[in-house]
Formats: structure tokens, sequence, C-alpha cells
């Protein structure tokens, strides 16, 4: 399971989680009901996506993204593209109370051995200083409402 997921499993895990396994470590999907009328389903879009989502952004042109672009407006460029987090080091919500981002060494992607490069730290740095990030909370919020939400209401 990725960091990012232990992380929901870890918040969410009072009261009962369903989920689809493919391995005791790795699911498919979980999800939780957290009211009467809600359940909130996490989907291993690997699993059913023909490419990683950098890819597929990649084969866009900047027009599609007509979702992103009325979300971001004006800086919706530093949006479009897939954008760069420190999934490993994101272990704990305490880490969303920080107030800058880590050094790039952390954000080296333990599940697919890969450092990032200078210009994606200098990207994450970027979006960090022009959406006024105060803490990473806000910094995982752009990330996900962009590289997630924005891609996938395209696709």
């Amino acid at each position: 399971m990725t960091p990012i997921c232990k992380l929901f499993v870890k918040e969410l895990g009072f009261g009962k989680l369903n989920c689809i396994p493919s391995t005791d470590e790795t699911y498919i999907s979980f999800s939780k009901k957290v009211e009467k009328t809600l359940e909130m389903r996490f989907i291993d879009s690997c699993r059913f996506m023909p490419n990683s989502l950098k890819t597929l952004a990649g084969n866009f042109t900047t027009g599609k993204f007509k979702a992103t672009q009325k979300c971001f407006s004006e800086r919706s460029e530093l949006m479009i593209r897939k954008g760069v987090y420190p999934y490993d080091y994101m272990d704990g919500s305490s880490k969303l109370e920080e107030t800058q981002l880590p050094p790039k060494e952390d954000f080296f992607n333990k599940l697919n051995g890969t450092d990032i490069s200078d210009d994606d730290y200098e990207h994450a740095q970027r979006v960090f200083k022009e959406f006024s990030c105060q803490t990473k909370q806000d910094f995982h919020n752009l990330y996900l409402e962009s590289d997630t939400e924005g891609c996938l209401r395209e696709f």
C-alpha cells in the first residue's frame, strides 16, 4: 500500500472499512461510510487507466484542460502538468502543519526508487509560493485538486 493510502487508512481506520485487496499489503480499492448518505471510495487508478496520470496528461494540449483553467485561472499553467508530491515523506497528519516544503531529497519515491529532478523541485517550490501556501496542508489540497480531480475530470 502506498504511503498516502496508509495515511488515509490510519485516519479513517475507526469503524468499518470495506476493501478489495490485491495482497495483504496492497488494495485495489477501499471505502468508508462517513455519514448515512456519504461513502468515500479510494481506487488505485493505476489498475484502471492505460497509463500513469503523468503520461495521460502529457497527451493533451493546454486547451483541453478547461476545468483546470477555470479553477486556477491565470495560474493554470502551473497546474496542467503532473504535480510533485513528497509521498513517502508525508507519513502522518502532523506533517501537514509544517510551513515549508521538505528538502529535495525528501521527495525520493520509494515505490519507483527515483529522486525528483531539480526542475520538478523548483516547480513544487513555485507552486507553494504562487498559491501562497501557508502549510503543507495547503500544498496537499492543491496537489489533490490539480493532480487527480482536474485530470480525471478531463478523462
